[in-house]
Order: structure tokens, then sequence, then C-alpha cells
């Protein structure tokens, strides 16, 4: 029978036959079996119509339940066995036995201004779908349902074929919210940076960080599919995205990283660095920090291991070294190096974690491009490859990486023309399948670390730029989305041949980039060089000629950033001769022109002052060279090295800035005849002041300095002497000293009282001075002896610590007052026969020892501190003569 819990029979849905969420999933119980002979031993069933045997089916122990089953007329079948194997006739169900009480479930899924409801269940099927737009009059589904703007909530259900009825769900259309924070690496707010939300509906939203760094975009209609973009600058992940419908979305962080992931520091290729240094002090210098040994290095800076610290990485084509600087040695530890044969590429988060992947261009044995990515293992402490890219039949080719949106990986291709392999390849990161190849114009040379990436059509999405170089065919730019569809190919003059670069630059600064290309030729093709602005059809917008560039020149160096604080980021562009313009590119003026200073590399933020605007970062292409920062005017703020210091021994063929130690501050990294790390000094680079200094006269009535050394990093010592230490324009430098040499005779000086300074010096400045006591130069003619003619015949030097006593007496008593000087001058005039005399016999410097031993311990008490000792001294010869008096005054009371 079949029969509910409490043992009532029941019955299936009497409109659908099934037994339901309503009726409940019904109990079979099988009873009244019975043998007169050897007894039951047991009653057997099966529910897929085999007939019940001792090996077959299941054994009866009680009533049971069932659900979600379909069971057929006639397919339940049971019998009893007795203990000697009998079995009784086979019964079964007459009815259908189906139960099925669990309610259908409706996707809902949101497409524009259309919705979509699909339906599933478990075992009976879905009957029917249901919706409505105010809970009360129910349409029933049939296929995509259009949704007008007065559309704010939808309902929907479905139900089953065994009569459940799904619980009825709601669509609400109210606003969302999408905020979030940008962080540096050590997770501090980054106040300023631009956000973009650009959905396929025409939403476009743009907000700022404020002073904690957090953005917020609020009433964000759900039905859309968004994306969100920070501008200008590296972050992780680069954009987030998000498909209808969307619910509420916070905690939607990036990490600004304030470190050189790609060759032109961001994927727009401005080398516009994004984090400004903190305030450097005024009248600092560029000084060394590090060197290595590496030519011809390609270097990246960025954070691999997830510490918030920036590691320096660099590669010279066979081998890859990590740095990381270390606090308390104050210099950089090499952590980590392997043999790579490859190009360092790319520092870049495609999986959008925040630990950086590193990105190394190489070729496999067949010489095919091969992409390498790197991750670094904090469990292990070490670099391990964890995906491998190749394109087969490239083994002509060169590669270069860029970085464009999330799971995608761009691989720009440079190969001879004519090989049909110059162009962009996009790669699928997860599987390491390619997605799509667009070849460049005619096969025209491609210039892979010029391959911009931006949104520079405000869809929310990623376009490439395709440049090259060819002296066959006319200069062409093409430009594709992050899908490879063509957007534009543009021929600027026909028969212009040469070189072109590009650049996704926001120079207006109102968040959407303009197109830059910049065209530059050799001695086959001798044209002008121009800077272009594209428009998003990629025809010429506006254009400026470098008219002070020789027409030969091949190659440019731009840069872009606002550099002299007028709300406008100008062009600033070097070519082979040095020459360097400054150009507001959108008046289509020349700000600024100086020949013959350098290759641009960088602008930046980088003395931390932002009223000044910003720096430009320069490398000197003639000997000597040299490392340049320049004001918005083209003028020199700082220079490594100083001439006369060390030198440079080639020029320098890759530049980045990053914060490597922490403090705030950009160190300059760059590639020459080594490795090297120079950074503006601080305070604490400039030594640490000696002290102790004495001064003393010499036999010839020369001025001796000593003084003791405290510092670790001077680079020698400056000796000042003034007659009127009050007046500071009275101070004059009169000698220097060497590294560690803490003695100095001044041969110079005029008869009369001088006080002596000394400094420790280094390419950072001057410390703090040791200030020694005056001392008198006697007039010329009269000898030395630091003055203490007849004590220094008695001990046979100047430098006796006796006479150091008497000098030290002199110099703090005598030279003090107007009759000590008297005395003084008195001594120097009347003493140097009498110390000639006694020089020339020993009884008599032995005599003359003797007779000055109370002198000087006297002294000595005096100059030690210890007065109260000399005060008893001589007050123990009167203590007899006060016992008298008073005797006789008691005897006369």
């Amino acid at each position: 029978s079949i029969e509910d819990g409490a043992g009532n029979p029941l019955s299936p849905d009497p409109v659908t036959g099934w037994y339901n969420s309503i009726t409940g999933a019904p109990y079979i119980v099988i009873k009244g079996t019975t043998d007169t002979g050897s007894g039951v031993r047991e009653v057997r069933y099966t529910t897929d119509g085999t007939e019940p045997g001792l090996t077959n089916g299941i054994s009866y122990t009680g009533p049971f339940q069932i659900d979600n089953v379909k069971i057929d007329a006639g397919n339940f079948k049971f019998a009893g066995f007795d203990n000697v194997g009998n079995k009784e006739t086979t019964k079964s169900n007459t009815q259908n036995i189906w139960v099925d009480t669990i309610s259908p479930h409706t996707e809902f899924s949101l497409n524009g201004n259309t919705f979509t409801l699909n339906a599933t269940d478990n075992l009976s099927g879905v009957k029917d779908t249901y919706y409505s737009f105010d809970g009360i009059t129910w349409n029933t589904y049939t296929g995509p349902v259009p949704i007008t703007p007065a559309v704010t909530q939808i309902y929907y259900y479905s139900v089953d074929n065994a009569g459940n009825e799904e619980t009825h769900h709601l669509y609400d259309f109210a606003p969302v919210e999408i905020s979030g924070y940008v962080r540096d690496i050590k997770g501090e707010g980054v106040s300023g940076v631009k956000l973009l939300l650009i959905g396929d509906n025409g939403t476009k939203l743009a907000t700022t960080t404020n002073n904690m760094g957090y953005y917020e975009f609020s009433n964000v209609d759900p039905r859309g599919n968004y994306s969100v973009i920070p501008k200008d600058g590296n972050f992780a992940p680069l954009r987030r995205e998000y498909s209808s419908p969307i619910k509420d979305q916070r905690e939607q962080n990036f990490v600004l990283y304030s470190g050189w992931t790609h060759i032109n520091y961001d994927s727009g290729c401005t080398n516009n660095y994004r984090s400004a240094s903190e305030k450097v002090e005024e009248g600092s210098k560029l000084i060394g920090e590090f060197t290595d040994t590496g030519r011809n290095l390609s270097i990246l800076s960025g954070d691999i291991d997830g510490d918030g610290k920036v590691e320096l990485l660099t590669s010279d084509g066979t081998s890859l070294k990590i740095y990381k600087y270390n606090s308390h040695t104050k210099t950089y530890d090499l952590i980590w190096t392997v043999a790579i044969t490859g190009k360092l590429s790319l520092l870049d988060n495609v999986d959008s974690d925040t630990q950086l992947e590193i990105y190394v261009s190489t070729k496999d044995v067949n010489g095919d491009l091969t992409l390498k990515i790197y991750k670094w293992d904090n469990i292990t402490s070490q670099l391990n490859c964890i995906k491998t890219i190749t394109k087969s039949g490239t083994n002509t080719a060169d590669y270069w990486i860029p970085r464009i949106g999330q799971d995608k990986v761009v691989a720009g291709i440079k190969a001879p023309e004519g090989t049909g392999l110059n162009g962009v390849s996009v790669f699928d990161y997860s599987s390491g399948t390619e997605n799509f190849f667009v070849g460049t114009p005619d096969d025209r040379i491609l210039s892979p670390e010029w391959l911009p990436a931006g949104d520079y059509n405000k869809d929310g999405k990623f376009e490439l730029i395709l440049t090259g170089k060819s002296d066959i065919s006319d200069l062409k730019v093409k430009g594709i989305d992050e899908n490879g569809a063509s957007i534009f190919t543009a021929t600027f003059v026909a028969g212009i041949k040469g070189k072109m670069i590009g650049s996704l630059a926001d120079l207006d600064m109102d968040g959407v980039p303009e197109i830059l290309v910049f065209e530059s030729h050799n001695s086959l093709n001798p044209e002008d060089s121009t800077v272009y602005i594209l428009k998003t059809d990629g025809s010429i917008d506006k254009q400026y000629r470098l008219s002070s560039t020789p027409q030969d020149n091949e190659n440019l160096y731009p840069a872009t950033g606002d550099i002299n604080n007028d709300g406008v980021r100008e062009v600033v562009v070097s070519d082979d001769s040095g020459n360097i313009y400054v150009i507001n590119m959108l008046t289509q003026t020349l700000i600024t022109y100086k020949p013959g200073i350098g290759r641009v590399w960088a602008i930046n933020e980088f003395d931390g002052d932002k009223g000044n605007g910003k720096e430009i970062i320069v490398s000197s292409l003639t000997p000597p060279y040299q490392i340049k920062v320049l004001d918005k005017d083209l003028n020199e703020k700082y220079i490594y090295p100083p001439e006369g210091s060390i030198s440079i021994n080639s020029p320098v063929s890759c530049l980045i800035l990053s914060d490597l130690n922490g403090d705030g501050v950009n160190e300059i990294i760059f590639s020459a005849d080594k490795l090297y790390i120079i950074r503006p000094s601080l305070p604490s680079d400039i030594p640490a002041p000696p002290s102790n200094l004495q001064v003393s006269l010499d036999l010839n009535n020369n001025v001796v300095c000593v003084w003791q050394d405290n510092s670790d990093n001077e680079l020698g010592f400056k000796i000042y002497r003034s007659n009127n230490p009050s007046d500071p324009e009275s101070w004059k430098l009169v000698g220097e000293t060497q590294t560690n040499d803490t003695f100095y005779v001044d041969t110079s000086a005029p008869s009369g009282y001088w006080t002596y300074r000394v400094t420790a010096y280094n390419e950072c400045g001057e410390s703090n001075p040791a200030e020694g006591e005056v001392i008198y130069v006697p007039p010329s003619g009269e000898e030395g002896g630091g003055g203490c003619f007849i004590a220094t015949a008695a001990y046979g030097t100047p430098f006796a610590k006796e006479i150091d006593y008497l000098r030290k007496f002199r110099d703090r008593y005598l030279l003090k007052n107007r009759i000590g000087r008297a005395l003084v001058r008195f001594y120097y005039r009347h003493s140097p026969p009498v110390a000639e005399f006694i020089s020339k016999s020993s009884l008599l410097r032995k005599i003359t020892r003797f007779l000055l031993t109370p002198l000087v311990f006297m002294v000595k008490l005096l100059i030690t501190g210890h007065k109260f000792v000399l005060i008893t001294i001589f007050a123990l010869p009167l203590l007899p003569l006060f016992f008298l008096i008073r005797k006789r005054r008691l005897k006369n009371a």
C-alpha cells in the first residue's frame, strides 16, 4: 500500500497524477506476509520491472519513503520467501508511482534591453514559465522579452509537470554601486587617480579617487556589461569587468605599481611616470647608490613577491637577475639569478592577482618565437616557469610584449620586411592558444617596443596602434580593437618612407587618450620629422614639424606629461642629435627647444615640488656620458656624474625610474658600461662632522691641526680659519685633505689670533664643522714650538702631553684677558734665547723638566677639571698660619 508518514492512505495529485510537494513523498508499505510451514524468511522487491529473487532486488525491512523517482504501473514487484526457499506468487503495483517533490529552477539573464528565462527541472520536466512586471498580471514566457525604460522590476517563476511551483523571484533594477580603492604596493591610498566606467548600454562615467584612494560609481544601471578602468599608470588589474545583471560591487580594488613594468613605462607608451617623489631637500645632488656588472641590459621593476616592496630585474640576454633593497645594509642584495636566454619584456598580472608575472621573450629549439612566463614562489623562494606560449613558423622574427585586458597577452612581432610575420598576435592566457594575428600594412617592419594599447574610442575596451618602418613602402598606421577587427588604416602622404612609432596619451586630460604618431626618416629617404595627432578614423587632426632635426634623422624618443602645470600634457621629444622639443600639440605650438642635450627617457615629478612642474629625465648621447634631470625650460637641475668625478664609459642603453628602497623618492636605474642606481642625496648622506679638533704651533710657527674622523663616507676634509669667528664672511678655506687623513699643517697663517674649523665633505655636501680654540701665531722671525718655547726645548718635541696642557692653559685662560695676553707677548719676545740655550744641554733640559713639573701638574688639574684639588693644594701651606692666628685670638680673649 501507499501511505503518508502517519500510516494513512495517500493518493497522487488528481490533476497531474504525480506525488509532488503538495501531496508529499509517499511511503511504500508491504504487509500481511505469512507462512504456515518453515516460516517467512524475507520479502524482496524491485522497482525496474524485473522479477524479485533471493539474489535479485532489495530486502524489505519496513515502510520506506521514495522521492524523485518515476515507477510506471507494474514495475514495482514484490514477493515473499520462506526458510526452505519457496517463493510466493509475485505481486506488482497497478498504478503509476511518480514522485517529484522538487520545484523547477529558473535562470534570469539580462542582455541589453531584453531578458531571457531558462528553466530546468530534475524529473517531471518544466511545464510553463511565467513572468510579470507588477506581480499581479502574469504572462507565459515563450522567448526573449523586451524591456522598456519604465520597467523597474521583473517577477518570474516556473511550474513543472508534477505540479510543483517554484518560489517567485524578483529581479529589481534598482541602481547599484561599484566602488573600491586604488592603493600603492604599501597598501596606502593613492589620491587623484581618474577612473572610467563604460558600459555597452551607453553608460559613461568618470570619477577621481579621494585623499584615501577611494572611488565610487553610484546609481549604476544593472542592465549592462561594464568595464572600470584606471587611467595613467601601471595598475593591477588593468581593468575590471562586470556582466549584466550586476549587483553592488564593493572592494573593487586596484594596485598602482610604482615600478617600471614596461619598456615605455605604461601600456600607452607615454613614459609619463605616475608616482611622484616626496619632497627632495634643497641643494640635493644625484649620487651613486649601487653598481653591478652588465652591459646593454633590459631593466624592469615591480613587486614580484607581493610583499609591498619593489624588486629590480635585469637581463643581458643570457641570464636574469633579481635584486632587493636591504634596509639594514643599505645596499641591494642579489636574491636570484638564473640562466635565461631571451629579452626581459614585461611585468604584468594578466591573471588579475596583485603579484606580477615575469615575461621573457625567447625562442624554442626550432628557433620559433616563445614567450615564457615566470612567477615567484614565496614558499620555496624561487622563480618558476608557469606557462610557455609558442608561435610556430617565426624563426626569423623577434618579440615584444605590451599588455591588454584581462586574460589576454599581446605579442608584437618584428621580422624582416616581406616575410609576412610583422604584426600582432593575441593569445589567450589560460590556454596559451592564439586568438588571432593581424599583420602590419604591407608587412612593414613593426616597431614592437612602441605598440600602445588604450581605449581611445571610449568603448570600454582596448585598441592597439600598429606602426612600423620601411624603405620600400609608404608609411601607414593601423588601428585594431582587442578582438583583431580593423578600425582604420591610414596613409599620411604618398611616397613618404621611413619610420613611425605610436603612443596613446591623454593630452587634454579628459580621460580619453589621443593617438600620437612620430614620423622620422634616414639617409635613404630624407624628410622632415613630424609629430601627428590622429582622429579616431586615422586621419590627421594636428601636426608639428621638427624643423631643427636633420632630415636623415632616423629615431625619435618621445614622452608626454604636464611639465609646466598648465593642465595640458606636453609632448617632449628628442632626436638622434640630442635636440629636445617641448610642444603643445593641441595648439601645435613650440614651447621650448634646446639643441644637443640628449635622449629623452621619462617625465616624472622627480624632486617632489609640484609647484615647479615635472622634470624630464635625459641621457647625453656623446661623452662625457651623463644623466641629466631637466626642468620645464630644459635647464639642468641635477646631473650625474659631475665633471671631474667618475666616468660612464658608454651611452645609456636602458633607463627606468623606481622607488626601490622605499624612501618615497624615485631612483634612476640605467644600463651603460654597467648597471647603475642613482638617487637624490638626503641629509643623512652628508658625512658626520669631525670632532676633537686640536691646533698647535710647530717649531716654525706653522699651525698644526689634528682631529677625529667620525664618518665612513667622506671624500676628504676642508680646513678653514678666521680672525673674527662671529663673522661668517671671515672664514677662509686654507686647505683640504684626502679620505681618512686627519692631519693638516697650515703654513700660511699670518701673525695674530686665529680660530680653525674642519668639515668632512663628499659629493652630497659638507658636514657641520668641528671648531678649535683660539691660537696665537707669533710674528715672523720668532721661533715656534706652539708658543711654549722653553717647554719644547725641555721636552724635545712640541707634541709632548705636558706641552699640550701648557698650551691649553694659554689658550683657555691667558689669551682670554688683557693681562694674560700681555704675559704671553712678553714670553714670546724673551723666551726664545733661553729655550735655545736650554736645548743645547741635556742637563739643563732635565733641570728644566724638574722645575716645570709642579707647574705642569697644577695646570693639568686646572685643565682636566680638578679645580677643588688645586685649591686644596694651595690651601694646605696656609693651614698652620690659620691655626696660629686663631690660637692667639682665643688667648687674647
